[in-house]
């Protein structure tokens, strides 16, 4: 039932369609491409590097900063389509209170920690966390991201329960996520897995494919 109900047709869900207007009016070199747009919202403490994370996922794409939506945009390459990616990193609460707006319409976020750095982990659970809940609708569906320097051996696609604290349990039990990555600034194949894995999960959700 909940995935049924999370399977939307791209012409009904409002953010696709904003986003398919903002990039057919615009004069951006994405507009000339055809395919879903999809909507990546980066959340977390400023330590935890998620700009750092944007920019080795596109280290060797073309993207430019669209300036009207305050977001970085890059044609992404699926097996068999063309899909838009928005890429929006919110660095702290002032940001947040400026452009609250763009919690509206997400297709995905990824919530960002540091796992050298509690703090981020508890600013997840009571700040971030608690604050994009009231703001989002329903069904959008969320990555919760361990990021640090060394990735060592494992594996990003893995929940690794035995990594996890009292405030990381709390969170999975609190609220709902659809994966747990762990990955390295460090590593480029882990931040690709990481975002490939956001856009998978986004056109599974919101496109019948």
């Amino acid at each position: 039932m909940e995935n049924s109900f999370n399977i939307l047709k791209a012409s009904s869900h409002p953010a696709m369609e904003n986003s398919f207007n903002i990039l057919k009016a615009s004069s951006h070199p994405a507009a000339r491409i055809t395919g879903p747009p999809v909507k990546i919202l980066l959340v977390g403490d400023p330590s935890c590097r998620n700009g750092d994370l944007v920019n080795m996922f596109l280290r060797t794409k073309e993207s430019t900063v669209h300036k009207r939506m305050f977001a970085k945009v890059y044609v992404h390459q699926m097996p068999d389509k063309n899909v838009t990616l928005f890429v929006f990193d919110v660095i702290d609460d002032d940001y947040f209170q400026q452009r609250d707006h763009i919690f509206y319409g997400d297709t995905v976020v990824l919530f960002c920690y540091d796992a050298d750095d509690p703090i981020t982990l508890r600013n997840l659970l009571h700040f971030w966390i608690p604050k994009f809940w009231f703001q989002t609708v329903a069904g959008v569906p969320c990555i919760l991201v361990e990021s640090g320097k060394k990735l060592d051996e494992r594996n990003c696609d893995v929940l690794a329960a035995e990594l996890m604290s009292k405030e990381r349990s709390e969170i999975l039990k609190l609220y709902r996520f659809d994966t747990v990555i762990e990955c390295s600034v460090d590593d480029p194949k882990s931040i690709d897995c990481l975002f490939n894995t956001a856009v998978r999960i986004a056109l599974n959700t919101y496109y019948v494919i």
